[in-house]
């Protein structure tokens, strides 16, 4: 269920075009976690139809095991339904696609955080947060006036033209 709403959350966040953290993303980022979702959401369903699967596949395994002995032998003079179970290459196939998905999301997982990461360094390098006054290492402008006396640092490669305060 969290896989579900992880992947729900990702294709929320990186589709919705109104919100403004999407505006923030790149390109590559927010197809990342667009692409992420949908992987997950589709490991899920396939995932749950495997473990259906299995657990069908098993509870006709108890059922035949705890039959006696005549009960078997009426059932092997019967000709047996082929849509009870399915087959042992369907089985195979959903159990390798379920694996292989999980691989899949995990890479997919792992590159999105990366590419996460990258980028809030890259912020973190581009801005500096010093006390109440958020500062840009880049200049902005030429002059910043301290009209309201804040009393931000000004150095000549750090420039702090906004002031927050924690509420």
């Amino acid at each position: 269920i969290s896989t579900a709403a992880a992947g729900a959350g990702l294709i929320y966040y990186s589709s919705s075009s109104q919100s403004g953290a999407s505006q923030l993303l790149s390109g590559t980022l927010r197809t990342c976690c667009l692409a992420t979702g949908w992987i997950l959401l589709v490991f899920v369903v396939v995932w749950s139809c495997f473990s259906f699967l299995i657990m069908q596949i098993s509870k006709n395994l108890t059922r035949q095991r705890n039959a006696g002995p005549s009960t078997k032998s009426q059932e092997a003079n019967q000709c047996p339904s082929s849509s009870s179970l399915p087959s042992k290459s369907f089985l195979s196939l959903i159990g390798v696609l379920s694996l292989l998905l999980l691989l899949l999301s995990l890479v997919l997982e792992l590159s999105s955080m990366g590419l996460l990461w990258w980028t809030s360094h890259q912020l973190g390098v581009q801005f500096k947060v010093i006390g109440d006054c958020f500062c840009s290492v880049r200049h902005l402008s030429n002059e910043v006036d301290d009209v309201l006396k804040l009393g931000c640092p000004q150095f000549d490669d750090l420039t702090c033209p906004a002031v927050y305060q924690a509420v």
